[in-house]
């Protein structure tokens, strides 16, 4: 395969690398006074839960904590090995989609993964790194490093001795890794693979020269004029094809198979990146979007993938093809003879936009997409509990009254139940309520309020006709939340404000309560203590807590940006606890004590960012849904870590 080629990530921390002696451009670099690589996790529990966590509706298997970048199958196929943009190389059991192994470099991305020596070891590029790790495939520890430009386009020769990177202006150089001689500069190179013998190397660039050149001496033995830029080269196993991948100026993708003596044998249509080749006859092709195997004999596909983007990998049999794909945390691994996605079943739940618990903690009711649920906590299946007229893009409930707001306007359900299915129709809906992104509903249930799409706010009775809009202050809402008493409504905006405005009168507010400088990030949610002493607004890494009755700031978490920022917040039953769903690699859910101010407890998914939360009515459980796509529920009364834990890292598993 030409090159390892995964997207870099984001840039290394400011952590000073140990010093290497450079050799032209490569050479081997002593792994002493690096920071070693952290072992193998050990398992959570028998069930595989996170400590603390009593319940999970969805898996987490085949999933990173950030976007997962690159890929490789180990030559045997049973396992395959991805990285992220979370600093972990995963090592993942291609028959049950487990995670067998894991290790972790934080602070830094995983840009690239390529088997070398037979599989006998694992190359790691890191963002920003100007090194290659080498581990053992069998336990993730490190057995050397070899230095190198800050790119991660490299490939190893089979045997491993060789070593050919790009500096990422064009520049190639092939260095005898054992001796730390260099032994090839090229220059003009974008793509480039060596052939099976390791005796000479194949490069292409985006003017459409493909050129193969001895790696003794640098003779070149193949030159291909074209005009289409060359996005990849691969060798067949007994090296006597070669494989170009292109894409024409009008976006047209073919990849093209020549024979040593430049003889075109075979054109692939639709596909511009050689994979890999299974037989001399097979090879694995991809576009970005699309992959599958084509047999050169029978000129045609024998199993094509739609939709697997990002970095792709074909298992050495040709049996399965994983995908990074372009977004998510999600790796998708899928059978090629049959086209079935593999350990798929089950496995997520999308982002719910409401989350509410049973009066008995057994059940958490969910609204996600278009669909109501109801989950037995414990059980693997939710209940169906009705349909909605449209994707719910905000939700809330007071009394017995639940409100959605959905592209096409706001609708309530009068008579709400938690335990019960939904109405087929809901009770009410509210002309000229298109695109609203927040809504709330009064403890009563019987007052609501909604922001449109121009920062307005409206406030309604349930049944009633009559409307009343708060004073225009911001261009955008983020959030909306009655107090306990439904006498006042608090509202978050883009202006990073949170403002109290008192809404138990007739008629429309002149002025607000008062009115605070939080701080906003994209996103924001508002949560009331129960007692109705306190409300507090999260988007920032601090989340700074009110007093109602008069603005002031009682106190504000010691947080800070690199343990992420809050990005919803909730406030226990008996108003003593404040818990924060948190970004970042980790997962966080923070449980702070209100009265002592501090981090009394912290919980850890291990899979990116909160975005909800609930607290169950007996106040001793709460729930988290986030990227991993995967509802998970917590024991508040006991589990989870210390506040002297490190929030930057991942819970050992």
């Amino acid at each position: 395969m030409l090159r390892a080629a995964c997207a870099l990530s984001r840039a290394c921390d400011a952590r000073p690398l140990v010093p290497v002696r450079l050799i032209n451009v490569c050479t081997r670099a002593a792994s002493a006074g690096e920071p070693p690589t952290a072992p193998p996790p050990k398992p959570a529990s028998s069930a595989g839960l996170p400590e603390g966590a009593v319940a999970r509706l969805g898996q987490t298997r085949l999933r990173h904590a950030e976007r997962p970048t690159c890929v490789a199958f180990a030559p045997d196929g049973s396992t395959f090995v991805t990285g992220g943009e979370d600093g972990t190389v995963r090592v993942w059991s291609a028959a049950t989609g487990d995670m067998v192994r894991m290790t972790q470099k934080t602070g830094y991305g995983v840009s690239a993964v390529q088997y070398t020596k037979s599989g006998k070891q694992l190359a790691v590029h890191y963002t920003a790194e100007h090194l290659i790790r080498l581990l053992d495939p069998g336990t993730l520890r490190e057995i050397d490093t070899v230095a190198c430009t800050g790119t991660n386009r490299f490939a190893f020769s089979a045997n491993g001795k060789l070593l050919a990177t790009n500096d990422g202006s064009g520049n190639l150089v092939i260095t005898e890794v054992e001796l730390e001689l260099p032994k090839l500069e090229l220059t003009g190179t974008d793509v480039f693979a060596f052939r099976p013998d390791g005796k000479a190397i194949a490069v292409g660039n985006h003017d459409g020269t493909v050129a193969a050149h001895l790696i003794t001496g640098g003779k070149r033995t193949l030159h291909l004029a074209g005009k289409d830029r060359a996005r990849g080269v691969s060798y067949s196993p007994d090296g006597k094809r070669l494989a170009v991948g292109s894409r024409a100026a009008d976006g047209t993708d073919t990849v093209r198979v020549y024979t040593d003596r430049a003889a075109l044998v075979s054109e692939v249509p639709e596909m511009n990146v050689p994979l890999a080749w299974l037989t001399n006859d097979r090879l694995a092709v991809s576009n970005g979007t699309d992959a599958g195997i084509y047999d050169l004999a029978k000129n045609a596909f024998t199993a094509k993938i739609r939709g697997a983007a990002g970095s792709v990998a074909i298992s050495p049999d040709g049996s399965k093809l994983v995908a990074t794909g372009n977004g998510g945390l999600r790796v998708r691994l899928w059978d090629l003879p049959s086209g079935k996605q593999l350990h798929a079943e089950n496995d997520r739940f999308p982002a719910p936009a409401l989350m509410i618990g049973t009066t008995d903690g057994e059940s958490l009711f969910l609204l996600s997409n278009d669909a109501a649920f109801l989950w037995p906590v414990g059980r693997q299946e939710v209940k169906a509990r009705g349909v909605l007229p449209g994707p719910a893009v905000a939700a809330a409930v007071g009394g017995s009254t639940l409100l959605v707001a959905t592209a096409e306007g706001v609708v309530a359900y009068s008579e709400f139940d938690p335990m019960k299915p939904l109405a087929a129709k809901p009770t009410r809906a509210f002309d000229k309520s298109a695109q609203a992104r927040a809504v709330a509903v009064a403890p009563d249930g019987h007052r609501i309020a909604w922001a449109d799409s121009s920062g307005a706010v409206v406030l309604a009775d349930l049944m009633g006709d009559e409307r009343t809009r708060l004073p225009l202050v911001t261009s955008s809402v983020l959030a909306l939340a009655f107090s306990p008493d439904g006498t006042k409504l608090a509202q978050f905006g883009r202006d990073g404000f949170l403002r109290l405005w008192p809404v138990n009168g007739k008629g429309r507010p002149a002025d607000e309560v008062w009115k605070a400088r939080v701080g906003r990030g994209l996103r924001a949610t508002i949560a009331f203590s129960p007692d109705g002493k306190l409300v507090t607004a999260a988007s920032r890494a601090q989340v700074p807590i009110f007093s109602v009755a008069d603005g002031s700031e009682v106190f504000k978490t010691d947080r800070h940006s690199e343990e992420g920022l809050a990005q919803h917040v909730a406030f226990s039953t008996d108003s003593r606890l404040l818990i924060i769903g948190t970004s970042g690699t980790a997962g966080g859910v923070e449980v702070w004590d209100v009265a002592r101010r501090r981090l009394a407890r912290r919980f850890l998914t291990g899979y990116g960012d909160i975005s909800r939360l609930c607290v169950f009515p007996d106040g001793n459980r709460i729930a988290s849904a986030g990227a991993e796509e995967a509802v998970t529920v917590w024991d508040l009364t006991k589990g989870g870590t210390d506040s002297g834990s490190t929030p930057g890292a991942l819970p050992k598993r």
